[in-house]
């Protein structure tokens, strides 16, 4: 009898105990799962926001575009490269009382800062004569001929390529990785003075290098001046015509290592322009949080880089593109200021 009760004890512990056993098991589980549903909530609105940044950022390049097709049309494109590039994107939810209605968010909204910069100043390395080549990446003579012998041959109507290797510079560090010059001598190349996206059509590879906004060194290049002649035909900008050029450099368009078209009347060379027609935009965008006192804070963030051309028409075409997601800084208050437009507020949801 006693023998019994003490066995109907010990069942009972080992059942206590293994139902404890299983319910810590249980648990763990579901701490587990709701943990990963917790996780999984925050990656999705993370790849959401994300996601939107890029469109955001992608959409501030459009807004620059359009700023620059005006500016172009009006003659007034010094007033977009110096004015302030900023605009504002609000956010709109749902109206939870009634879901066919949308209010704007007080508490967040997506600013924008773009930064414009003249392109059109830079010596294009792809349709760059060998002595520019020379002068501008201040190589020798031999490796000057190398670079210009990997790339296809430019001109009036562009011949396919003659050997495999001829292809065009994508970026500027592919007079490295092609094997043209050496990283030492990469080094020592003044990247504000070379591009390779500042041609949209390359069987037309015309009036890319305005002489209005190149650097001296690229005058010097292109004119074939000394360096100090060079800058006294800067000062002497801007040049309403090539005549004025002509003048102002102390010789004929005939002399310059740009050389004119051989077609009768051709009185200057065909890469070169009196005005600017090629753009770099950086486009920042930043979704910001309102705290209670007014402050504000970055939740996340994108930036998008293109380089865009413009034709006679005013039609753009963008020739390079970047873009990169910007991680935010838990909790850093950044101030932003806007100067929102009213042609720049597109409309985007968030729901509550």
């Amino acid at each position: 009898m006693e023998r019994s009760a003490r066995s109907k004890c010990g069942n009972s512990g080992v059942a206590l105990l293994t139902a404890l056993g299983l319910l810590f098991i249980f648990s763990a589980f579901g701490m587990a799962f709701v943990t990963y549903m917790t996780t999984m909530l925050e990656r999705s609105q993370f790849e959401t926001r994300s996601v939107r940044a890029r469109h955001i950022a992608a959409g501030g390049i459009q807004v620059a575009i359009g700023r620059l097709q005006s500016a172009l049309a009006s003659g007034k494109i010094a007033d977009a490269l110096s004015a302030p590039g900023e605009c504002e994107f609000p956010l709109y939810q749902y109206d939870a009382a009634a879901p066919e209605k949308i209010s704007a968010m007080t508490d967040r909204r997506w600013a924008v800062g773009l930064t414009i910069s003249d392109e059109s100043g830079k010596v294009n390395l792809n349709y760059a004569p060998t002595r520019v080549l020379q002068a501008i990446l201040g190589v020798d003579g031999d490796t000057a001929r190398k670079i210009r012998s990997a790339l296809p041959p430019t001109g009036p109507a562009v011949a396919p390529a003659s050997a495999a290797n001829q292809r065009w510079l994508t970026s500027l560090d592919n007079l490295v990785t092609r094997g043209l010059i050496s990283p030492a001598a990469f080094d020592a190349v003044p990247k504000r003075l070379a591009t390779v996206h500042s041609v949209a059509d390359p069987a037309r590879p015309v009036r890319f290098l305005n002489v209005n906004a190149a650097p001296p060194a690229v005058l010097a290049a292109v004119l074939d001046l000394p360096l100090d002649a060079a800058k006294q035909v800067a000062q002497k900008r801007p040049f309403a015509s090539f005549a004025d050029l002509s003048a102002a450099a102390g010789k004929d368009p005939s002399a310059f290592i740009m050389k004119p078209a051989p077609d009768p009347g051709g009185t200057l060379p065909g890469e070169l322009s009196l005005q600017s027609r090629c753009f770099r935009i950086e486009s920042i965008a930043e979704l910001m949080a309102r705290k209670a006192d007014g402050s504000e804070y970055r939740i996340t963030g994108s930036r998008a880089e293109a380089v865009v051309v413009f034709d006679d028409g005013g039609a753009p075409q963008i020739t390079f593109w970047s873009e990169a997601l910007e991680r935010a800084e838990a909790g850093k208050a950044q101030a932003v200021s806007t100067a929102a437009k009213s042609g720049d507020r597109p409309i985007l949801l968030e729901k509550p």
